[in-house]
């Protein structure tokens, strides 16, 4: 189907200022074409672009660096005409979550109408907030300018690391988030023995929410004492520097010293106060990603018990058929040894009759012939009173293979043990 368009002139600096100034993917989808034609059109006439992680470092308030527009050698570039459809295009639909009903919830939280306010004051705060106020207070200071829980406080808590001047910040934020919590149907949980820990479950996992406030190091100033002391005792030289608190709050999921689930923290552009949807949007980004994790660890775990049934059907037939090659080898060479035997049994029997004309069957050799054909049969495999050879194992062979093949299976190596000879 054909489509109208209509023709745009822009001179190159306004297209770099417009490139640099909106995402390529939204700019383009305003000129109605795909980011990739435009970027084709910004190599063409020689405009750079944001590089990767931008826009990510822009709107959390890092530095970022803006490549200078070049100079052109070629004048006729300095023009550009863009053929804009009149019919836009529609941008691509974003998959918020894997799983419909998490899309749901996040989608729900996007929505301005269901923005988390935060509260003014802790009148009725929750009980979870009063023990950690309660937990907070009296406490001083550490190294790095921070008041944290006592660990021998016996109410639930949730994790708290900030300046004395934050502390009231940091608990009417968790107030709101409580609040929003239970307005959202997520249950509140203490969870420990002695030290117990205060956490959220959202639908099938739980997070501990944890507030903390950054250090910067600075420099300082050796006192009169520190000198003469750094003098007198060069091996213990005092700290020359401290740590201050940076005032910029952060909100934690599942917070250890390296890692956390999630994250929102103050920027340059909004308060952690006005972010607190994200903190919920990523609790659910967490469970749709542990739900894919577990579903693709229930598809690994079916395949690896469908290779490892496939790979014990055919281990018990290569052994199955071990032990009829190794029966095999085993009674032809007493076959040989049987016939050898009769051979003998016969000849002598045959050299007697030449000799004497008759055997007297208790006569010495009479006796010595019933012993021996007596042996041949007991030790010939074809003898009459031996079963013919049979091809397939008995069910209590079959079923000690079988429990022997399973033995050997080493799980992390998809392989069997290799078994002693018997």
């Amino acid at each position: 189907m054909n489509v109208s368009s209509s023709e745009v002139a822009l001179s190159r600096e306004e297209l770099y200022n417009r490139v640099w100034a909106t995402p390529m993917q939204k700019l383009a989808v305003e000129f109605g074409m795909s980011d990739v034609g435009l970027a084709k059109v910004c190599k063409k006439h020689k405009i750079p672009r944001p590089s990767r992680g931008y826009w990510a470092k822009l709107e959390n308030g890092k530095q970022v660096l803006r490549w200078p527009l070049p100079p052109l050698k070629d004048q006729s570039l300095g023009k550009i005409q863009l053929r804009q459809a009149r019919k836009p295009v529609k941008s691509p639909d974003v998959c918020l979550a894997n799983d419909p009903a998490i899309a749901e919830l996040i989608a729900y939280e996007l929505l301005p109408e269901n923005r988390i306010e935060c509260v003014t004051d802790l009148r009725g705060a929750d009980p979870l907030v009063t023990a950690i106020r309660e937990s907070l207070s009296h406490r001083d200071p550490d190294e790095y300018g921070r008041v944290s829980r006592r660990y021998d406080f016996a109410a639930a808590c949730f994790e708290v690391g900030v300046s004395k001047g934050n502390i009231q910040r940091a608990l009417l934020l968790l107030q709101s988030l409580v609040k929003a919590f239970k307005s959202r149907g997520y249950e509140l949980l203490a969870v420990g023995t002695k030290q117990k820990d205060a956490k959220v479950r959202v639908l099938d996992r739980e997070f501990r929410i944890s507030v903390w406030e950054p250090s910067n190091r600075r420099t300082r100033e050796l006192t009169k004492q520190e000198k003469l002391e750094a003098e007198r005792w060069r091996w213990s030289r005092p700290r020359d520097y401290e740590h201050v608190p940076s005032g910029i709050l952060e909100v934690h999921l599942d917070r250890d010293s390296y890692y956390s689930t999630g994250k929102i923290a103050d920027t340059k552009k909004a308060r952690v106060e006005d972010r607190l949807n994200e903190l919920v949007v990523d609790m659910l980004h967490a469970v749709d990603a542990q739900r894919q994790q577990a579903e693709r660890e229930r598809l690994e775990a079916i395949a690896k018990e469908n290779r490892r049934r496939k790979s014990l059907e055919l281990e018990i037939v290569r052994r199955t058929e071990s032990v009829r090659e190794e029966r095999l080898h085993k009674v032809v060479p007493r076959w040989h040894k049987s016939e050898q035997i009769k051979q003998y049994i016969a000849a002598v029997r045959q050299e007697a009759l030449r000799r004497t004309g008759q055997i007297d069957d208790e006569s010495e050799l009479g006796r010595w012939l019933r012993w021996a054909e007596s042996y041949l049969d007991s030790i010939a495999p074809l003898s009459e009173n031996r079963a013919l050879p049979t091809f397939s194992l008995t069910d209590k062979e079959l079923a000690q293979l079988t429990r022997e093949c399973e033995d050997d299976w080493v799980s992390y190596l998809e392989s069997f043990r290799p078994r002693q000879p018997r």
